[in-house]
């Protein structure tokens, strides 16, 4: 008799306990989808909001879903989405430094995201943009630096037969004379001047025929074949302001081409 009182109460005992693991797990079951579907609500909600423009309330959205779910999708595309608002023409507070933060940290975060190669490319195109506003910056500086030698020059030489010429706008034979400076004078003064001021001639803004690399070239020969010469110094510093130009030639080339790449 005792030993069935005994079975009864395990047999009783297991079953609270099998109702009580089915009772967890359901709570448990129900508890995730619950959280999936907040996650879900939250990014349609980022999505929808984002297509009517409004980026501040987007990006709160996107927060949430980041927050909710920090270790899996969708957080990566709600990182990536928060990088394309940074980045966005219309929005008031753009930011491609925190854009490019944002696509690095999805990269980093999710690496097996099929995101990861659109967001490669978004942050080479933003550097590239970056990249650009610090030469402008610096283009701006070695600009008023040029427009300073330039005068230098026009006031100093004036006298010159050979800038006679170029006042009278005859570029061409200004040119010629300096040739002949040259070549009468290859390794002695007053041939630096001459293939100095060749250099200044291609670097003016006066000369439709402008050519700042040809104007680095007879800078550079100056330097080579006068490497005593008084002018090494300023002829170093036309080289330097020249070459910035060129280079910032080539990025807003660059620069440009993105931007329709960013546009389409």
């Amino acid at each position: 008799m005792g030993r069935k009182q005994n079975r009864r109460r395990k047999y009783l005992h297991l079953c609270v306990a099998i109702v009580i693991v089915i009772t967890l797990c359901s709570c448990t079951t129900l508890s995730n989808f619950e959280k999936r579907t907040e996650i879900a609500d939250h990014m349609h909600m980022g999505d929808r909001i984002l297509s009517q423009g409004d980026t501040d309330q987007s990006l709160k959205e996107y927060q949430k879903v980041i927050s909710l779910s920090p270790h899996e999708p969708p957080a990566d595309r709600a990182l990536f989405n928060i990088g394309l608002i940074y980045a966005h023409p219309e929005n008031s507070h753009k930011d491609y430094e925190k854009s490019i933060t944002f696509f690095k940290r999805m990269i980093d975060e999710f690496p097996k995201s099929s995101l990861v190669v659109d967001a490669t490319v978004w942050i080479d195109a933003l550097q590239v943009i970056e990249k650009g506003k610090q030469f402008n910056i610096s283009l701006v500086k070695e600009k008023k630096r040029l427009e300073e030698r330039i005068e230098i020059f026009e006031q100093k030489d004036r006298v010159n037969t050979s800038n006679t010429f170029l006042y009278n706008g005859n570029i061409s034979q200004s040119l010629m004379e300096y040739q002949k400076v040259v070549s009468m004078y290859p390794h002695d003064s007053p041939g630096d001047r001459a293939l100095f001021n060749i250099g200044l001639i291609y670097a003016h803004h006066k000369n439709p025929q402008r050519d700042y690399k040809k104007s680095i070239t007879f800078f550079k020969k100056m330097i080579d074949e006068f490497p005593e010469s008084p002018l090494i110094d300023e002829a170093s510093l036309w080289i330097e302001v020249l070459q910035v130009i060129e280079k910032m030639k080539r990025v807003d080339i660059e620069i440009e081409k993105k931007k329709k790449d960013l546009e389409k």
